[in-house]
């Protein structure tokens, strides 16, 4: 150790190199020993030090005592004894703080202070030059098994020595922040390769080698680990004893258990099992084909190894997660060639995990091609990716990488003549598949399009700020151009009113934007109502319909009842719910004809093309009304939407590039594979409008996410029951067309969701929309009702000649019916304010479902007032009211009001219908929990805490239904919320909630599979009398011994059914019935399924077994094996 003998006074400064700072919390660093030799016996020098570090504040100076440990900032220094001077970690330096200090320059000057006992003092300074921070925490290495070679290029052919290397065991001692100051640790690899033949484990001889040093595998072979440092062992086994052990198969499955044990008795040793397949004929190994993830070819970024940073699993991310990479980065292998004498080229293809394709011919090679591999490189093959790698894969962030080997040389012949290709090169084919995950980087900005059956918004800022709550004010810019609409409330500040209807118009003559923002074209031939102008703005966009959103309502008046009913059929007011029910073509029937641009110039039809529908709808918000919608913002508004931290959104879209904005796009949860598509398609065409991108490689490739994950991902971030830890909910969406049931598992961190795991879920086309259908219904037959008896009391009374009809009625009562629900969920939130609950109220204002009729009824005497009443109307057992009454402002209200007993539905529906509301709230407030909760206990999980989320659920009848049916089932009552979130919420979670889980690295994908399960049908009562469930999607294999019958089916089922239920909750049979009237199956698919050699599908136990194979379940029952899609969640 470094002394500083204080004897000479004119030595007042100390140099110190070479000298190590341990930067772990608490660790104590020792830098020099302070003596002074010259002092007389008992005098004293007092040394005194600075504490503080002005270079380094998470340092302490301090002295030490040699004797007893402590730690103090003065010391009286005798001539026999000594203080050492140290450096104490008072905390863990940050990323920054250590990159500063590793520059050869940095410099630590530490100030002490020597008094005598005269009172003499001198300042004394230590300078420590260039210390080396390090640390004493150890990390456990990374221990990964890797191909050698090439695993199949052409055949192998046996070598002429018998031993062949199958694999390598690399362990690696990963770089920490901080170096590691201690001294190498000694690691054991040991092992025992093994084989399965005939369902029997056999052992097979091996060998491992490190250098020089061989040793039997199950003795083990010993090497050093520094930080940084990877060791690569490799297992040789001899070709005889794998064909001894084969006994004449083809493939041989493969496993070697690996163990390394420290030389640290502290340190617990790391195990694990590595598998691979052998492919075997007539003596030669043909090749390796390698069972998972963590079997990888020689990859590496830049100088840093991959295997340094995943341990299990072998990622490659474009630039996300931990490891930084750029797009246009590449993955480099090692090649191994036969000899020099050959030619190599490589081709690249990626496709989604578990996805099949043709991959036969150097065509079919899409990612890249003709990659020359060059021997004089060291064989390195390098693969670029880019923004387009991504285009035909979904959202799954995992991947098959295939790498196609060509190899050719040429044929050496005596008296060569002119020979076709194939005789002249000898060539060799060979493949490698490679399991991988691609992250496209962080996004500079992101826009979150939700594009809901009633209502659109959407959502535009930096990524980093993404925890901002405005979104963009749609509302307010469509109403500065087509005035009030459905969604706008003049009560709230401009900035506030941030949705547009979802409405669609095809009307050329009444195309909003051609009369209000002419020139937003860019060209005057596109302005105008005539054909000849909606011919010209379909082909400038490329688009089928010319599509206007929004629609104007302000050419509507009472007098052109006729005419707007004859426009009604060129506006499509729910394009999502009609993709939910549309057929895999999206054809759609309407009654009028619309202009359709084709081939052949434009035509006529009544069948509508969603898909292309779509796809316009979504370029018209990208390329007109988000732009606009951000500059009236930046123009026209003032408050928060304008700014975000001083900078303006606007500007931001304006100056970012194309791959900097980061298109998210939400969609019902478990839909099909071909409507993701055209999702996916529409997506892709808002980026196109948004980014103006031509070149599809410049933008970034528009991102999906399903809209119960986005809402539950809002909804548990904003629980009052969320805390540290690991939690269960039951998150439930209800929309205007569809309804979204979760069972989610949540980690919690920080007050913030640190993953999550999905473990069921289902969606169903039932929402607002069927309630708002059901109300209608009432209010038309109780309406009708008033007119069909011969009653006096209602003899003061008519119906408006308009509205005889009933088309006009339901066009005229349905956005009353809309505003009046509006009304009640705002009076019941606020009746139940901060604490108490939402629900009917016992009295006035929210007892009653109430809706107006003015102008819809009037007095059938003309001048004359309508007496004021409350009368119940009959048949209705005075559940509805007819109200009348004079108002203080003049004239009078007309209302019809509906009892809540007529619309709660806490005990099963008598007679369940479309058009009777209780039966929309029995669905969605009683079966659709139930079937989250029985799930739950099903797979043995805990009971879930309740998040709701959508607009449709605020009817007092579903939202009290959830909390009803969970105390029903068993739970507390506070397991369910007593108050939803804001109005405003409920309909906005799904966009707030897509633009968080966009960047947060979560599961977005749907997940869950359903299950399949076997179900037993009634044939005579027409129900499911049975289902039993084979866990297929939480477990990857498994067994059960079964009873089959005749009428026994495989299906995928939805989650939640095996409980029969009770008449005391819910039934089983109830929910599928009710399940049944809007047209949704809890059975998804079937095949029916009856052992061979049992005759006639007679009563017998039978064992049923099944298997996961990426993309299918393999079932083997009896004697007979039947393969079944594991497709994505269907239903919708």
């Amino acid at each position: 150790m470094l002394e500083w003998d204080l004897s000479n006074p004119k030595k007042t400064q100390l140099r110190v190199e070479n000298c190590s700072v341990i930067g772990d919390l608490g660790v104590v660093s020792t830098i020099l020993a302070l003596r002074h030799t010259s002092l007389p016996g008992s005098e004293r020098l007092r040394i005194s030090v600075a504490g503080y570090i002005e270079e380094a504040p998470w340092l302490r100076a301090a002295l030490r005592s040699t004797e007893t440990g402590e730690s103090m900032l003065q010391y009286d220094l005798g001539s026999d004894s000594c203080i050492n001077l140290v450096l104490e970690c008072s905390r863990e330096p940050t990323e920054d703080e250590i990159l500063l200090a590793s520059r050869d320059s940095f410099m630590l000057s530490l100030t002490l202070q020597s008094k005598q006992a005269d009172g003499k003092s001198q300042n004394l300074k230590v300078e420590i030059l260039s210390p080396k921070l390090k640390t004493l925490k150890w990390t456990k290495p990374v221990i990964q098994a890797r191909q050698v070679a090439i695993p199949e290029l052409s055949r192998v052919e046996k070598q002429d020595r018998d031993d062949v290397d199958l694999f390598s065991i690399n362990v690696t001692q990963p770089f920490t922040r901080l170096e590691f100051g201690g001294p190498p640790i000694g690691a054991l690899v040991s092992g025992q390769l093994s084989c399965l033949v005939d369902d029997e484990v056999k052992k097979v001889s091996a060998n491992l080698s490190v250098g020089t040093v061989m040793a039997r595998a199950n003795t083990g072979v010993a090497c050093e680990l520094r930080s940084g440092d990877e060791v690569s062992i490799g297992c040789i086994v001899s070709i005889n004893e794998v064909f001894d052990a084969a006994e004449g198969a083809d493939i041989l499955r493969m496993q070697f258990e690996w163990t390394c044990a420290f030389s640290d008795d502290s340190q617990q040793p790391l195990s694990g099992t590595y598998h691979f397949d052998l492919q075997l004929r007539q003596g030669e190994i043909l090749s390796l084909k390698y069972r998972d993830a963590s079997a990888v070819p020689n990859m590496v970024r830049s100088r840093t190894p991959f295997a340094e940073r995943f341990p299990l699993e072998f990622s490659v991310p474009i630039s996300g997660g931990s490891v930084q990479f750029e797009l246009g980065d590449t993955i480099e292998f090692d090649a191994v060639f036969l000899d020099d004498s050959w030619d190599v080229v490589a081709h690249a293809h990626i496709l989604p995990e578990g996805e099949k394709a043709s991959l036969s011919d150097r065509a079919d090679f899409k990612l890249v091609q003709d990659i020359v591999v060059d021997p004089g490189n060291g064989g390195k093959i390098r693969i670029p990716f880019h923004n387009t790698t991504l285009d035909e894969t979904g959202d799954t962030d995992r991947y098959q990488l295939f790498v196609r080997f060509e190899a050719r040389r040429l044929k050496v012949r005596a008296g060569m003549s002119l020979v076709a290709e194939d005789d002249l090169f000898e060539h060799k084919y060979g493949m490698i598949a490679v399991d991988i995950v691609l992250r496209q980087r962080d996004p500079k900005y992101l826009i979150c399009l939700d594009y809901g059956a009633s209502a659109i918004a959407a959502w535009f800022g930096r990524v980093e700020r993404n925890l901002a709550r405005e979104l963009i004010p749609l509302g307010s810019y469509a109403y500065s151009l087509a005035g009030a609409h459905s969604e706008y409330d003049p009560n709230k500040k401009r900035w506030q009113n941030v949705l547009i209807p979802s409405t669609i118009g095809l009307n050329p003559s009444r195309h909003l934007r051609s009369r209000k923002a002419p020139l937003s074209y860019g060209n005057l031939a596109c302005v105008g109502t005539k054909l000849q102008a909606a011919e010209k703005r379909m082909a400038m966009f490329g688009r089928t319909y010319d599509v206007s959103i929004p629609v104007d309502r302000n050419f509507i008046s009472d007098d052109d009842t006729a005419n707007y009913l004859h426009l009604q059929t060129i506006m499509i007011p729910d394009l999502k719910r009609m993709l939910m029910n549309a057929d895999p073509e999206f054809k759609y029937r309407i009654k009028q004809p619309v202009i359709e641009r084709t081939a052949n110039g434009l035509q006529t039809t009544r069948e509508i093309n969603l898909s292309a529908l779509t796809a316009d709808a979504f370029h018209e918000l990208g390329s007109y009304i988000i732009p606009n919608s951000l500059f009236y913002a930046q123009d026209q508004l003032d408050g928060p939407v304008v700014s975000e931290m001083g900078d303006e959104r606007f500007d931001q879209w304006l100056e970012s590039a194309d791959s900097d904005v980061q298109v998210v796009v939400t969609h019902p949860s478990g839909i099909a594979h071909h409507k993701r598509e055209l999702y996916k398609n529409a997506a892709r065409s808002f980026a196109k409008g948004l980014t103006g991108a031509e070149d599809s490689r410049a933008a970034r490739e528009p991102k999906l996410i399903p809209e119960a994950l986005s809402a539950a991902y809002f909804g548990i971030s904003r629980s009052p029951l969320r805390y540290e830890g690991t939690r269960m909910f039951a998150c439930i969406d209800v929309g205007a067309s569809t309804v979204d049931a979760s069972l989610i598992e949540v980690k919690m961190r920080h007050d913030s969701i640190e993953s999550w795991k999905v473990f069921a879920h289902f969606g169903a086309t039932i929402g607002g929309a069927n309630l708002d259908e059901a109300l209608l219904a009432t209010l038309i037959s109780n309406l009708r009702e008033l007119f069909s008896g011969t009653d006096p009391v209602f003899e003061d009374l008519e119906l408006d000649r308009r509205f005889v009809r009933d088309e006009a009625l339901k066009t005229t009562l349905l956005p009353r019916i809309q505003q009046a629900k509006r009304v009640l969920s705002e009076a019941l939130m606020e009746k139940a304010g901060a604490d108490g609950e939402f629900r009917w109220a016992r009295e006035g204002v929210g007892s009653a479902f109430t809706v107006e009729l003015n102008e819809i009824l009037r007095s059938a005497s003309p001048g004359q007032p309508l007496s004021e009443r409350r009368t119940p109307i009959p048949g209705s057992n005075e559940l509805v009211h007819l109200c009348v009454r004079t108002m203080s402002t003049g004239g009078q209200a007309v209302w019809m009001e509906i009892s809540p007993e007529l619309l709660d539905a806490d005990e099963p529906v008598a007679n369940p219908s479309q058009t009777n509301p209780k039966t929309v709230a029995r669905t969605l407030g009683y079966a659709v929990p139930a079937m989250l909760i029985r799930e739950a206990r099903r797979l043995g999980l805990e009971d879930p805490q309740w998040v709701v989320t959508g607009r449709a659920s605020l009817w007092p009848s579903v939202f009290t239904g959830i909390g009803n049916t969970a105390q029903l089932l068993g739970q507390p009552v506070d397991a369910a919320p007593h108050r939803p979130f804001s109005a405003d919420d409920m309909k906005n979670a799904t966009v707030y909630g897509a633009a968080r889980l966009a960047t947060s690295g979560l599961e977005i994908t749907d997940g869950a599979d359903h299950s399949y399960a076997l179900v037993l049908h009634d044939e005579g009562r027409g129900v499911v009398s049975e289902i039993e469930y084979l866990d297929t999607r939480s477990r990857s294999e498994g067994n059960k011994i079964v009873r089959f019958l005749p009428n026994r089916w495989l299906s995928r089922v939805l989650p939640g059914l095996d409980d029969v239920g009770s008449e005391n909750d819910i039934t089983r049979d109830e929910i599928v019935h009710l399940f049944g009237i809007f047209g949704q199956n809890v059975v998804v698919d079937q095949s029916q399924v009856k052992p061979g050699g049992l005759a006639g599908g007679q009563d017998q136990n039978v064992e049923i077994s099944w298997k996961r194979r990426n993309s299918e379940v393999e079932f083997t029952v009896g004697d007979i094996i039947v393969r079944q899609p594991r497709s994505r969640l269907a239903g919708t």
